[in-house]
């Protein structure tokens, strides 16, 4: 547990590693600390320990900003960059916002987000209504499945009646 001290020590520290330039053109504050090889600022919060010295813990920068300026992150959620800056420490609408794992994710550039983005099948069939079906947490086509699912037994059948 930090004392009172130690907790206005890392609150400037912090602070001071932050560039909160109003003439930033997209209005972002930009960690000027350490930046782990993901492209996210990570700070060093400092701790007594009982006995034995200074104990310390890395977290990451914009969720430190948040947690102090806007209060604690609920365990099942994250911060979302809506800026898509990195090292943006600003916890705003439109910088650094609470989201759920799920929602983040398929805001991403990932695969789950750009599949959850398609409106029609790689055969242009829709994927709405009827037509879209879910199968193992997967979105398909129920056109595409079934005319391959007719397919695969006109095969079978083929090669049942060759063997005959």
């Amino acid at each position: 547990m930090q004392t009172p001290a130690q907790q206005h020590a890392d609150w400037n520290r912090f602070w001071a590693l932050v560039d909160k330039d109003p003439d930033h053109p997209d209005g972002c504050w930009e960690w000027m600390g350490n930046v782990n090889r993901d492209g996210y600022g990570e700070f060093s919060l400092q701790y007594r320990n009982t006995g034995s010295g200074w104990r310390s813990t890395n977290v990451r920068a914009h969720r430190q900003a948040y947690e102090w300026l806007v209060g604690p992150i609920p365990p099942e959620m994250t911060i979302e960059h809506e800026c898509v800056n990195r090292t943006c420490v600003r916890p705003a609408v439109g910088h650094c916002i609470v989201l759920s794992r799920g929602e983040n994710a398929l805001r991403g550039t990932g695969p789950a987000a750009q599949n959850k983005r398609k409106t029609h099948c790689i055969r242009g069939h829709e994927l709405a209504g009827d037509n879209l079906t879910t199968r193992a947490g997967r979105r398909e086509c129920r056109t595409c499945t079934n005319a391959a699912r007719r397919a695969r037994r006109a095969e079978t059948k083929g090669a049942d009646d060759a063997a005959a």
